[in-house]
């Protein structure tokens, strides 16, 4: 619980405590992620609970992608989601797709949380950098796709703050 903590504090450069009592009382109150990974190891269901609480747990499409993906058991599974045909069926999307699959991969072989954020902090650079081609800007300025833009939206938001993931809490926890 605390290595998640810590990650989510480093992400969100929130403080520890604010941090700890986010995710105590988001995930408890998540009826769709309970059962979404209902029929997963316990294991893997920490994983999950941990990488949703990292982002704030709470509508950020960066950690549902990562959710569904793990309880689907990989992306031939996650393909089959709504949320899965609807990457697939975007070209940013279809971007983002590869970085989804290797978090997820590592997720589902136990790799570390923290250290697999913090390793792609480079490819969400990357992703949030495609913003800046026209045919990107104007699918996103249609809003015709909220999904992809809160998608997008929350890599923006992320991208100066996951490479601290692995770090030791960054968050300055005094109050004056």
């Amino acid at each position: 619980f605390m290595d998640t903590v810590t990650v989510t504090s480093n992400v969100l450069k929130i403080g520890i405590q604010e941090s700890a009592e986010m995710i105590a009382n988001t995930l408890g109150q998540r009826d769709d992620l309970t059962v979404m990974l209902a029929g997963l190891p316990a294991d893997l269901r920490g994983s999950v609970d941990d990488a949703v609480a990292a982002f704030g747990g709470q509508n950020n499409q960066f950690a549902e992608s990562i959710a569904q993906y793990v309880a689907a058991g990989g992306m031939q599974g996650f393909v089959q989601t709504e949320q899965g045909a609807a990457l697939q069926g975007s070209a940013f999307g279809q971007e983002f797709l590869p970085l989804l699959q290797r978090i997820g991969d590592q997720i589902l072989s136990g790799g570390d949380l923290g250290q697999i954020l913090a390793n792609s902090e480079g490819e969400i650079g990357r992703l949030t950098g495609l913003l800046q081609d026209s045919g990107f800007r104007a699918q996103a300025l249609q809003g015709q796709d909220q999904m992809l833009n809160q998608l997008a939206a929350a890599l923006i938001r992320m991208q100066d703050t996951i490479g601290d993931a692995n770090a030791p809490n960054m968050a300055d926890t005094t109050r004056t």
